[in-house]
């Protein structure tokens, strides 16, 4: 599995599991409202980091890894969390640093399960698409909810 399809998949979990844990809350809107509505601001803010930075940093931390420590994923996870904790240099906040680690963690977790289950599962190259497609409509619906 390659990494661009890895990070299409942890861009589409990234804004599911942002917009049910931190969702932006207007005044005199519904639940669903604001959720559609943080669905569609993480997404649109998400994309270009999660899939330009967060493919390079990983290429270049498995590379690393690979390199000087004998491929021990734990090295490698560790690399993916200091590239998500420097995001803290480009936003001097540390509560996107925080989204960022948590978006490097989730790019190394699905990188590896999908190491591993491409091995046993045919449909699994699949997956990453069939989720950036149901984010990229929901963001749509997002946008124009009201």
């Amino acid at each position: 599995m390659n990494k661009l399809h890895t990070s299409l998949a942890v861009w589409a979990l990234f804004l599911f599991v942002m917009a049910f844990v931190l969702p932006f809350t207007t005044n005199g809107s519904s639940t669903l409202a604001d959720l559609m509505h943080s669905y569609t601001i993480y997404g649109f803010f998400s994309l270009v980091p999660i899939i330009v930075y967060g493919t390079i940093l990983s290429i270049c931390s498995d590379w690393i890894t690979n390199l000087f420590f004998r491929r021990i994923p734990e090295v490698s996870l560790v690399l993916h969390m200091i590239g998500g904790a420097f995001v803290y240099a480009f936003s001097q906040h540390w509560n996107i640093a925080l989204m960022g680690i948590f978006a490097a963690v989730l790019f190394f977790t699905l990188d590896q399960l999908f190491v591993l289950w491409h091995r046993r599962f045919s449909f699994v190259a699949n997956v990453s698409f069939v989720l950036s497609f149901s984010s990229v409509l929901l963001m749509f619906f997002g946008a124009s909810f009201s």
